[in-house]
């Protein structure tokens, strides 16, 4: 029999207690021993208490509809009854600190139309990351980006559950157009009031880009030449314009392999003109810098 004499409801009424049964949790392939108290009339099929959740040191992320338990050893999703799990369509590597873009099956009950797809708790327990994204299935079949952090490759097996897939309205997607985008509207009519078309469609031939009219209006042509005029400097023209960056440094592990060493052999005349005109080009613009074997 119960250790409880006595439970009631939430409103004060009391509850028989017919007995006590010993069951087991399987959550993501993790199975839980649990002591459950047997009801008559219970409205739910099973009810985990606090104190079931204090012992498994549970953790209720209602933001991303997720519980972890064990201090996230296990995960699972808070499902509601609409929601609708995506798996991998085959066994997948994913090598360490990459992402890729993995084919997932969707249930032939889903349907079709605009959803979106977000993480779930078995991806948590793998420590791997899955991007957010709106898709359109075909077929029953869609992708999902998933990127691994980690320093360890991560192997899925197929039908390995990655997301949950919902459906989305349009009317939950904000669309940006000229009719409800004042801030749209001003960029419109701020952009390089000072500077004229000719001057506009002159320094874009210096960039080497040349428009014509074609069929567009003329209101679409000053658009599309006020878009390219904004943005004129991510136009290179020459190494001096490839810039660089020093934000992330690329390291390349070769280990202990030797370098490679080949025997000169002679170019044409013209070749190695233009072999030293680039060589030069890209020393001024300080992409490439003379070897320290040779300084």
């Amino acid at each position: 029999m119960s250790n409880y004499k006595r439970l009631f409801t939430a409103d004060g009424k009391p509850m028989h207690v017919v007995g006590t049964i010993q069951l087991t949790l399987d959550i993501q392939d993790f199975e839980i021993p649990v002591t459950f108290h047997v009801l008559p009339r219970l409205q739910f099929d099973v009810i985990l208490g606090t104190h079931f959740l204090s012992q498994t040191k549970a953790n209720i992320d209602m933001q991303s509809q997720i519980l972890t338990l064990y201090n996230d050893s296990v995960g699972a999703n808070l499902l509601n009854s609409s929601d609708t799990i995506v798996r991998t369509t085959e066994a997948i590597l994913i090598p360490p600190k990459s992402e890729c873009i993995i084919p997932v099956m969707v249930p032939p009950d889903f349907g079709t139309g605009l959803a979106i797809i977000e993480p779930s708790a078995k991806v948590h327990k793998l420590q791997l990351a899955l991007a957010k994204s709106i898709v359109s299935p075909v077929n029953n079949r869609t992708v999902c980006k998933l990127m691994n952090p980690t320093d360890v490759a991560r192997f899925l097996r197929r039908k390995t559950p990655l997301g949950i897939i919902r459906n989305l309205e349009i009317d939950g997607v904000t669309v940006m157009t000229d009719s409800n985008s004042n801030t749209h509207d001003m960029t419109d009519t701020c952009i390089d009031t000072n500077t004229d078309l000719t001057e506009k469609l002159r320094q874009l031939k210096e960039k080497g880009i040349t428009l014509e009219r074609n069929s567009l209006t003329t209101a679409e042509f000053h658009k599309l030449v006020d878009l390219l005029f904004q943005n004129r400097d991510l136009f290179a023209t020459s190494m001096h314009d490839l810039v660089g960056t020093t934000t992330e440094l690329m390291h390349i592990d070769t280990g202990g392999a030797k370098p490679v060493r080949k025997r000169l052999y002679r170019q044409s005349a013209e070749l190695q003109r233009q072999m030293e005109l680039l060589i030069d080009e890209m020393l001024a613009a300080k992409i490439i810098q003379p070897s320290e074997s040779l300084v």
